[in-house]
């Protein structure tokens, strides 16, 4: 396993670690250590594993504006849409990852 990277993105100390080289069977066991923690937000893709934690307040400003300006693009072209919120996409032994929001579109 190797820390890539590791930064501080907002004043409430919400930091990124990216980890490579880490197998499925090392990141569920993460998964499964952290299940309890909500402010720890994990992605999985291909051996490399994302922490992000804790998710600060400006990432949900962000998540929310985001969401607001997707919402009123739907709407202004008449594209049917439902929010469905986040939920885990998971593909066993490739990837894992929970958005924040999501939609279904048509």
């Amino acid at each position: 396993m190797h820390i890539q990277d590791q930064r501080q993105m907002s004043n409430t100390l919400e930091k990124l670690v990216t980890l490579q080289g880490v197998s499925w069977a090392q990141f569920k066991a993460i998964e499964a250590n952290l299940a309890d923690v909500r402010s720890v937000n994990l992605t999985y893709l291909q051996t490399t594993l994302e922490i992000m934690s804790p998710i600060s307040d400006q990432h949900e400003q962000v998540k929310s504006t985001l969401g607001a300006l997707l919402e009123a693009y739907m709407r202004l072209n008449n594209l049917r849409h439902y929010r469905r919120g986040g939920f885990t996409l998971e593909v066993e032994g490739q990837v894992s990852g929970t958005p924040d929001e999501s939609y279904s579109i048509g």
